[in-house]
């Protein structure tokens, strides 16, 4: 009995130092026999979780290395830091950008956030702790040497195995080259809309001073013009002016005053104030507009114009007369206001209806495609979204979005 208790401790002290070999014999079936069957079961439970932990510590020894080696391969800038925003991991990347060394920022926070961006990292902390994410906002940051830098950065949570967040990871990523490329080619954008502004402003009034040039050669020669010549050169003189007066709003910020109003009322005066054009151009003007609408803050005279612009052209689009329907309502989900304008007239292409608000592009004869133009810079001006949709007879509709705000959130200014 002794010599089998001795080799079932042999046993026992061989498995316990991670010895797995030959297996006890079984000789009896009474206790000893029990217990040495029990052991060989228990070699075998424990040979093979010891080979299922050994292959998944490889495994996580691989995927620790694969992590690490992402991590530290990376161009953008990766740090991690606690809820208390104690840096506890960068990468080299981070080292990199930011200039500073793994030994400098353990352990303390990251102070490196301009005064004018702390509230937007606070909205930004509030959000990844609530349990959101936010990814690619671009932002500023300084370096160690007080260097900004221009960033786009991805912000998420760190849980731990109960799912509670115990930290918040950065991924910055340098947008410096890329914001310089933007400004170059705004520039460049500007440069030729100036060209364009340029040659548009050659044509327009060469057009009307060859008739002026023509009529004073005329007076030359004769000593007196009909009154009918004379009517000519004011209505030449009036197109240089208007010309004129249009590239000014273009070009020169206009202070306006902003003030809360009915858009409805500003609607029922253009339409009064056209209505007698439309009669002459046997066109019928509907309007659906409800009195609840709610005000919005605008510098109504831009506003009137902007109306002015969009209803001539409908009436203008329908030569044999027709119908042009305004409409107005409510936004359910932003509380703003939709305006429409509807003609049934001739329609525009689509080639063409992709090139409206260009400087001096016209369907018009005797356009010259600024009233778009500024019309869209009125609403733009106002936060709001001019849209134009048309096809050849199928008439067009031009739709007008205009947020609806108090005094507290709109600036009481616009520029042009």
């Amino acid at each position: 009995m002794i010599r089998s208790l001795h080799r079932i401790v042999t046993k026992v002290n061989e498995i316990a130092g991670g010895i797995f070999g030959q297996k006890l014999s079984v000789r009896s079936k009474d206790e000893l026999g029990l217990l040495a069957s029990r052991v060989n079961t228990m070699e075998d439970n424990l040979q093979y979780y010891m080979s299922g932990l050994k292959n998944t510590a490889a495994e996580l020894s691989d995927t620790k290395q694969y992590l690490e080696s992402l991590v530290n391969h990376t161009s953008d800038a990766i740090h991690v830091a606690d809820l208390q925003g104690r840096v506890t991991q960068v990468n080299h990347a981070f080292e990199g950008m930011y200039g500073w060394s793994e030994a400098e920022v353990l352990g303390r926070p990251l102070d490196n956030i301009p005064p004018d961006q702390v509230r937007d990292w606070e909205d930004i902390r509030r959000t990844v702790l609530e349990g959101g994410a936010v990814t690619d906002r671009e932002t500023v940051r300084y370096a160690k040497d007080g260097t900004p830098i221009d960033l786009s950065i991805t912000v998420s949570s760190i849980r731990n195995e109960q799912g509670e967040i115990v930290a918040i990871a950065t991924i910055s990523r340098n947008i410096t080259n890329r914001k310089q490329t933007e400004e170059m080619l705004r520039r460049s954008e500007k440069l030729s809309v100036v060209g364009q502004l340029a040659a548009g402003i050659a044509h327009e009034i060469r057009n009307p001073l060859t008739t002026l040039i023509g009529f004073v050669q005329l007076q030359q020669k004769k000593g007196s013009l009909p009154g009918v010549y004379l009517d000519v050169m004011l209505s030449e003189l009036d197109r240089i002016n208007y010309i004129v007066s249009e590239l000014l709003f273009l070009a020169k910020p206009q202070a306006s005053v902003m003030e809360m109003a009915n858009v409805a009322d500003i609607l029922g005066d253009i339409s009064l104030l056209l209505e007698s054009q439309a009669r002459i151009s046997n066109v019928r003007i509907v309007t659906n507009i409800p009195a609840n609408l709610p005000k919005v803050k605008c510098a109504i005279n831009q506003l009137k114009q902007v109306f002015v612009n969009v209803i001539k052209n409908g009436i203008e689009a329908m030569p044999d007369g027709g119908t042009l329907r305004i409409e107005a309502e409510t936004l359910e989900d932003s509380g703003g206001l939709l305006l429409r304008v509807c003609d049934n007239g001739c329609g525009i292409p689509e080639e063409t209806l992709s090139r409206l608000g260009e400087p001096f592009y016209s369907t018009k004869p005797t356009g010259n495609g600024l009233g778009v133009m500024v019309s869209q810079q009125i609403i733009a001006n106002h936060k709001g979204t001019i849209d134009f949709r048309s096809a050849p007879g199928e008439g067009t509709t031009v739709e007008i979005r205009l947020p609806s705000r108090d005094d507290s959130d709109s600036p009481d200014f616009a520029t042009a």
